[in-house]
């Protein structure tokens, strides 16, 4: 499939910092968003389990679910489409910090 993107969005960089287990949204599209990259940064000691999902129409798809080493990083999906309306949750297996940055297009657009 190929996907082409509308170069007139906005790129923005939505950072959150975490230390919590109760799920938390990241970002909510407000028309059709892409998520150009991801990236989540265990900053603590001890290795925690990171979710990263997609939330469309009340149904979770699991973009992430792994756990992440003390002090180290993970990325992402590179490309990402999303709908008006659809949520980026992260929810944390511990209450260790984590850092998490999302880089997204706005209103990237869809043809193809």
């Amino acid at each position: 499939m190929t996907v082409l993107i509308n170069q007139t969005g906005a790129c923005t960089t939505v950072p959150l910092a975490l230390s919590t287990t109760t799920p938390t949204t990241l970002y909510t599209a407000t028309q059709f968003d892409a998520v150009l990259g991801l990236r989540v940064t265990n900053t603590h000691s001890s290795a925690v389990v990171v979710t990263v999902e997609l939330v469309r129409s009340a149904t979770s798809y699991a973009i992430i679910d792994q756990s992440v080493a003390a002090n180290t990083s993970i990325e992402g999906p590179d490309y990402l489409p999303m709908k008006e309306g659809d949520v980026l949750k992260v929810t944390l297996g511990s209450a260790n910090p984590v850092d998490v940055v999302a880089v997204i297009m706005q209103g990237a657009g869809r043809n193809g």
